[in-house]
């Protein structure tokens, strides 16, 4: 069973509502069994921890993820400022020795937004040579961090955009001008903008995914809530949103009076006073 796992240090920008945010995201986009575990030293409601061992300050907490024994079986990292857009089954299927991106602006360079691994003594020499000298190597590393010092103890890494092309971007690189590619999965955001900075509007105009949930099968929504009013009731169902489940979300809140989940998982929303003219149309 794959393990999906992040990291999150206190006194950072991240909080666990954003460990949250990532779990809900990986489990509307891999249907198959997971276990989804943070690496903190805060307690993080509805999700498994395992408590840092080592008070390293900013990214290097990243480190301990190549601890020994805190992992069996095929793993899956993600930095906290992702967003999971579309399936992740076909990662799970590819469990790789050692994993990591091509950096969007240096791809010879290898990233670690994204790891994916299977623990093995060669991944956990990545943890072991750091504690030899954890002081003295955050210091000489200190401007490139975590992922020169991944890079150096593992430099035959595959990388993540060959295995999986299309499947990876950049929000910089790739969505900022021209939207989500329809083929992505995962959205990094690698520094500036963070994924809060910006706003649901604006993802909205870069994606169809909103529209899509906006012209959705309302028939199927009706049917599912065992409603008569076909005006006042439109379903999100993951069929027709997929990754984008979570954004439509976020534009409703301006939209519609109403928003729940049923028991069955699908969301829905009521207009506020009837079906507006540019929907009904």
């Amino acid at each position: 069973m794959t393990t999906i796992a992040t990291v999150l240090r206190s006194g950072g920008e991240f909080t666990p509502e954003h460990v949250q945010e990532l779990r809900h995201a990986v489990a509307t986009n891999l249907h198959r069994p997971h276990r989804f575990v943070c690496l903190s030293d805060l307690p993080v409601p509805g999700i498994e921890v395992i408590p840092l061992a080592h008070d390293w300050p900013t990214w290097w907490p990243k480190v301990e993820l190549f601890r020994t024994g805190i992992f069996e079986g095929p793993v899956m990292f993600f930095d906290l400022d992702t967003w999971i857009t579309g399936s992740l089954d076909a990662f799970a299927e590819e469990p790789t020795e050692m994993a990591m991106l091509s950096d969007f602006y240096h791809p010879s360079n290898a990233a670690s937004g994204m790891m994916m691994w299977v623990p093995s003594p060669a991944t956990e020499e990545i943890y072991w040579e750091f504690l030899r000298d954890p002081a003295g190597i955050m210091r000489r590393l200190e401007g490139s961090g975590d992922q020169a010092w991944i890079r150096s103890v593992a430099p035959d890494a595959t990388r993540i955009q060959n295995l999986f092309p299309g499947k990876v971007v950049s929000w910089k690189v790739h969505c900022a001008e021209g939207g989500i590619p329809p083929t992505a999965s995962v959205v990094c955001f690698h520094g500036k903008p963070r994924p809060w900075e910006v706003q649901a509007e604006t993802i909205a105009k870069h994606s169809d995914l909103c529209g899509k949930w906006l012209a959705s099968v309302e028939e199927e929504g009706v049917e599912i809530l065992k409603s008569t009013d076909v005006h006042t009731v439109v379903a999100l169902t993951v069929l027709e949103v997929g990754g984008g489940r979570d954004v439509a979300i976020r534009c409703a809140g301006d939209i519609f009076d109403e928003l729940g989940e049923t028991d069955n998982g699908f969301w829905v929303a009521t207009y506020p006073g009837g079906k507006p003219a540019e929907v009904a149309a």
